[in-house]
Protein backbone atom coordinates (compact mmCIF):
# COMPACT_ATOMS: atom_id res chain seq x y z
CA UNK A 1 0.00 0.00 0.00
CA UNK A 2 1.09 3.56 -0.49
CA UNK A 3 0.96 5.99 2.42
CA UNK A 4 0.47 9.75 2.10
CA UNK A 5 -0.12 12.43 4.72
CA UNK A 6 -3.12 14.76 4.41
CA UNK A 7 -5.08 17.10 6.63
CA UNK A 8 -8.58 15.91 7.47
CA UNK A 9 -11.58 18.26 7.51
CA UNK A 10 -11.00 19.11 11.18
CA UNK A 11 -7.37 20.10 10.47
CA UNK A 12 -5.86 16.95 11.98
CA UNK A 13 -3.06 15.22 10.13
CA UNK A 14 -3.88 11.76 8.81
CA UNK A 15 -2.23 8.96 6.96
CA UNK A 16 -4.08 7.88 3.83
CA UNK A 17 -3.41 4.31 2.76
CA UNK A 18 -4.21 3.22 -0.81
CA UNK A 19 -3.52 0.09 -2.79
CA UNK A 20 -0.35 1.09 -4.63
CA UNK A 21 -0.78 -1.07 -7.72
CA UNK A 22 -4.54 -0.80 -8.11
CA UNK A 23 -5.55 1.43 -11.01
CA UNK A 24 -7.82 3.23 -10.54
CA UNK A 25 -7.35 3.46 -6.82
CA UNK A 26 -10.81 2.51 -5.61
CA UNK A 27 -10.07 1.97 -1.92
CA UNK A 28 -8.47 4.16 0.71
CA UNK A 29 -8.47 4.33 4.48
CA UNK A 30 -7.67 7.42 6.54
CA UNK A 31 -5.81 6.87 9.82
CA UNK A 32 -5.53 9.53 12.53
CA UNK A 33 -1.83 10.28 12.90
CA UNK A 34 -2.08 10.88 16.67
CA UNK A 35 -4.20 7.88 17.72
CA UNK A 36 -3.60 5.36 14.93
CA UNK A 37 -7.36 4.80 14.67
CA UNK A 38 -9.22 4.75 11.34
CA UNK A 39 -11.38 7.83 10.81
CA UNK A 40 -12.57 7.40 7.25
CA UNK A 41 -12.88 4.63 4.68
CA UNK A 42 -13.63 5.26 1.01
CA UNK A 43 -14.69 2.66 -1.54
CA UNK A 44 -15.03 4.36 -4.90
CA UNK A 45 -17.79 3.12 -7.18
CA UNK A 46 -18.77 0.47 -4.62
CA UNK A 47 -22.49 1.21 -4.81
CA UNK A 48 -24.00 0.23 -8.13
CA UNK A 49 -27.52 0.32 -9.49
CA UNK A 50 -28.50 -1.63 -12.57
CA UNK A 51 -31.05 -1.26 -15.31
CA UNK A 52 -34.00 -3.41 -14.31
CA UNK A 53 -33.65 -7.03 -15.33
CA UNK A 54 -30.06 -6.62 -16.58
CA UNK A 55 -26.47 -6.65 -15.39
CA UNK A 56 -25.85 -3.30 -17.09
CA UNK A 57 -24.70 -0.64 -14.61
CA UNK A 58 -26.99 2.37 -14.57
CA UNK A 59 -25.25 4.43 -11.90
CA UNK A 60 -22.29 4.10 -9.51
CA UNK A 61 -21.57 5.85 -6.26
CA UNK A 62 -18.88 5.98 -3.63
CA UNK A 63 -19.37 4.30 -0.26
CA UNK A 64 -17.85 6.46 2.45
CA UNK A 65 -17.73 5.50 6.12
CA UNK A 66 -16.63 8.02 8.71
CA UNK A 67 -15.80 6.89 12.25
CA UNK A 68 -16.26 8.86 15.43
CA UNK A 69 -14.57 8.02 18.71
CA UNK A 70 -15.50 9.24 22.17
CA UNK A 71 -12.72 8.98 24.71
CA UNK A 72 -12.96 8.93 28.51
CA UNK A 73 -16.63 7.93 28.55
CA UNK A 74 -16.37 4.52 30.25
CA UNK A 75 -16.85 4.58 34.03
CA UNK A 76 -15.83 2.07 36.70
CA UNK A 77 -19.47 0.92 36.90
CA UNK A 78 -19.39 -0.02 33.19
CA UNK A 79 -16.65 -2.57 33.79
CA UNK A 80 -17.46 -3.70 37.32
CA UNK A 81 -17.21 -7.44 37.97
CA UNK A 82 -20.64 -8.77 38.98
CA UNK A 83 -21.15 -10.51 42.30
CA UNK A 84 -21.12 -14.25 41.51
CA UNK A 85 -21.33 -15.46 45.12
CA UNK A 86 -25.01 -16.49 44.72
CA UNK A 87 -24.14 -18.96 41.96
CA UNK A 88 -23.08 -22.57 42.40
CA UNK A 89 -20.54 -24.06 40.04
CA UNK A 90 -21.12 -27.69 39.12
CA UNK A 91 -18.55 -29.64 37.14
CA UNK A 92 -19.79 -32.47 34.98
CA UNK A 93 -17.40 -35.04 33.65
CA UNK A 94 -18.35 -37.40 30.87
CA UNK A 95 -16.28 -40.15 29.45
CA UNK A 96 -15.66 -40.47 25.73
CA UNK A 97 -17.95 -43.51 25.33
CA UNK A 98 -20.95 -41.49 26.55
CA UNK A 99 -20.25 -38.79 23.99
CA UNK A 100 -19.90 -41.30 21.12
CA UNK A 101 -23.02 -43.29 22.04
CA UNK A 102 -25.29 -40.25 22.53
Amino acid sequence: MSIDTYKYANGKECYVLKYKYEKPQNYEIWIDKDTGLPIKEVRREAEKSFFEGTNVVKKTGDMISEYKYEFRTVTDDDVAVPDLSAYEIINYTRNMEDLINN
